[in-house]
């Protein structure tokens, strides 16, 4: 964070929150054009490190603001010309914030906002899952932000819908939670790492990469890098778990 400060002081004074300013909701707005909300002390290193990278892991524990800094950084992208769309995958009980709570309050970019539903009496409308992921000449210059649970991603309905997104849009995906495709054989991960082959971005967040096994890490980082653990010389998590996991009867 020091570092950043003596490199840029003035951005630093204009889009980072000191305790100095007072409270946080009654700070001066950002100057940087890309951010409706200013960035912690914490936050503001990564941002301006990472907000260009092609893939990223955020290992915050909860409570450190890892939505926030992803929507600054989607942001940042759109309003770039880097990306059409914004893929969040997330578990049931907090994917529908990302699009009421979160998107609102921090979107700078401007933006359309679903929250792709599949549970329940909750059905989602036909009309606007065709638009969203409709031919890119559809709403040009709009942000796409959709969010959809770890459960709608494993069906068959809920990964084409995220498919079509992805092979239609330069599209950010992001897993939040990304601890949730830790068990490799599933459905949501297969899926979410099928998603990372289309994307032109990428980025897990997770306060416990690995809470249950040290395994869990091979999903998440293929999703990051699809070529990654193949060009280490482990074609399959058979492979990787021999490399790296000591078994005993």
């Amino acid at each position: 964070a020091e570092r950043c400060r003596a490199a840029d002081p003035a951005w630093w004074s204009g889009n980072v929150y000191e305790e100095d300013i007072g409270d946080l909701a009654s700070a001066p707005p950002p100057t940087d054009p890309h951010l409706k909300t200013r960035l912690l002390r914490h936050q503001a290193p990564i941002y301006l490190t990472h907000r260009a990278s092609a893939s990223f892991a955020l290992f915050w524990e909860m409570g450190l603001g890892k939505t926030k800094l992803l929507i600054d950084v989607a942001s940042h992208l759109a309003m770039t010309g880097c990306v059409d769309a914004i893929l969040v995958i997330a578990p049931k009980s907090v994917y529908d914030n990302w699009i009421t709570i979160e998107a609102p309050l921090h979107m700078r970019a401007q933006h359309m906002s679903y929250a792709h539903h599949t549970e329940g009496s909750r059905r989602d409308d036909p009309c606007i899952m065709r638009d969203l992921v409709s031919d890119p000449r559809e709403f040009r210059g709009i942000l796409r932000l959709v969010a959809m649970s770890y459960d709608a991603l494993g069906t068959p309905q809920g990964f084409e819908f995220a498919e079509k997104l992805c092979k239609n849009f330069r599209t950010l995906v992001a897993l939040d939670e990304s601890s949730a495709i830790g068990r490799g054989a599933t459905n949501r991960a297969h899926n979410s790492k099928a998603l990372g082959r289309l994307a032109t971005h990428r980025w897990i967040m997770s306060g416990t990469p690995a809470a249950s096994s040290p395994f869990a890490l091979h999903s998440q980082i293929q999703f990051l890098d699809p070529g990654f653990w193949l060009s280490h010389g482990m074609r399959s998590f058979e492979a990787f778990k021999n490399q790296f996991g000591i078994f005993r009867m």
